[in-house]
């Protein structure tokens, strides 16, 4: 049960973070007030604040992103995962990762010191996030300001934007500039294949991912319904199985198509939080319903007495019903078993029950079904 639910919080934040890939990014921004156009948007939660971004236009000529360097981007480096582009120019190159192959990137880098001061002065702002250039736009995603409080939270987006692009706009108007007079011809994914191999391995991981989520909240959306499992110990080796070699798939072609590239190791890193625990929910889900539906062994019968019934209401407004037996049936947890509204009504307290059972096609025991015969048990 730890263990089913660690893994279901450890995909819900993969899932995030793939969508995230995938998704694009800064959609439908609004145009800023001031002396130079921009654009905006402010992202809230619940009436606060969680991010800033602003942003102008630009020649859809490069696409990349600029962000701190952490410590995931040291060990893809070291282990050799992952290779970055190198400006030579350790002010720049000891902060900032660069996520990008394109050649003329890698030319803007290591020959325009002025344009490498730009793009740093702002990444040195303590709210400062990343800088990315994609799609015809060059956008700066700030946090919640540094400085900000309840009173700014509560403030409109437009004055919000422009206290912030006060702070980033200058330097984000030079990196346009010069991007603006590169002559390069319209972006085409041929310039950096990394960049659509990237996303359709991140497709593939957000498919099982959402797998997994659907197969987790499926099972416990029916968690009290019959027929069901009983142990899973089989059962959740094979979905331990299929998640290893699901996941070792898409890293063997991520490796393949993404060698020497900036996005290895991020790829790597999604791989276990997403695409290996959406495996392991899915195949348990298929492997649990395999294990009941091609089962050949006969039925085990045991008799029970209804000792009580039970509602238990929660805070949201649900009901789980419970039936509890005076003894506990063999492979079960407990004598109390959660139970369907409809066999919840048709018990009374007192009468048979017979709890049918059969051994299951991987061996892993399963509740067939119950019966409820309303005489005495032993006839």
């Amino acid at each position: 049960m730890i263990l089913r639910f660690g893994l279901m919080f450890v995909l819900l934040f993969g899932a995030a973070r793939v969508f995230s890939q995938i998704w694009p990014r800064f959609r439908d921004p609004s145009a800023g007030q001031g002396p130079q156009p921009y654009l905006y948007k402010v992202s809230r939660h619940k009436g606060r604040i969680t991010g800033i971004e602003i942003g102008v236009d630009v020649p859809d000529r490069l696409r990349f992103a600029l962000r701190r360097e952490n410590v995931l981007d040291r060990i893809g480096k070291l282990l050799g995962l992952t290779r970055e582009f190198q400006s030579g120019d350790e002010s720049f190159d000891d902060v900032l990762f660069v996520v990008g192959e394109a050649p003329a990137l890698a030319n803007l880098l290591a020959i325009d010191a002025n344009w490498r001061a730009s793009a740093l002065s702002i990444m040195r702002l303590p709210d400062a996030k990343r800088i990315d250039c994609e799609s015809s736009r060059l956008w700066v995603t700030l946090g919640k300001p540094p400085d900000g409080g309840d009173e700014e939270d509560d403030d409109d987006d437009a004055r919000i934007a422009a206290h912030a692009a006060s702070r980033v706009l200058e330097p984000l108007l030079r990196c346009r500039e010069r991007l603006a007079s590169l002559t390069l011809e319209a972006w085409s994914d041929e310039n950096d294949p990394a960049t659509q191999h990237a996303r359709v391995l991140y497709g593939a991981m957000f498919v099982l991912a959402l797998a997994g989520l659907s197969a987790f909240f499926l099972g416990e959306f029916r968690g009290s319904s019959v027929p069901r499992m009983l142990a899973w110990d089989r059962t959740e080796a094979c979905a331990w199985v299929a998640a290893l070699v699901s996941g070792g798939v898409i890293m063997s072609a991520a490796v393949y198509l993404l060698r020497g590239s900036s996005r290895l190791h991020l790829i790597v890193v999604e791989v276990l939080v997403s695409a290996m625990p959406g495996m392991w929910f899915a195949s348990r889900a298929l492997v649990a319903d395999y294990n009941m539906r091609a089962d050949r062994s006969g039925e085990r019968i045991e008799q029970r007495i209804v000792e009580h019934l039970r509602e238990s209401r929660s805070r949201k407004g649900g009901t789980r019903y419970f039936v509890t037996f005076d003894q506990t049936p063999d492979g079960f947890d407990s004598a109390e078993l959660q139970v369907t509204r409809r066999l919840y009504d048709r018990a009374r307290m007192g009468e048979c029950a017979r709890v049918i059972t059969r051994h299951g096609a991987l061996g892993d025991r399963w509740l067939a079904r119950i019966d409820l015969d309303g005489g005495f048990c032993g006839g």
